[in-house]
């Protein structure tokens, strides 16, 4: 029998705490797993604000910018 290594954590297990400091180290792929994680739920809020899904959009992708911007400042 091969030896038993040990399971390696998928993106999809890793914790947002995780995924915002791969960022700030570096690696901007990890902020598109964040972005996936939360932009329809931004979007479903967003359109109960503005009432129109392109303005929606819109406001959330611009959130996004901002956040990703000011990511190192982040403090949990």
């Amino acid at each position: 029998m091969g030896a038993m290594t040990e399971a390696q954590p998928t993106t999809q297990d890793q914790t947002d705490q995780q995924l915002i400091q791969a960022v700030i180290a570096g690696d901007a792929e990890m902020y598109g797993l964040l972005m996936a994680r939360y932009e329809p739920r931004f979007l479903r809020y967003a359109e109960t604000i503005v009432h129109d899904e392109d303005d929606a959009a819109d406001v959330v992708q611009e959130s996004f910018i901002k956040i990703y911007r000011h990511l190192r400042t982040y403090d949990p």
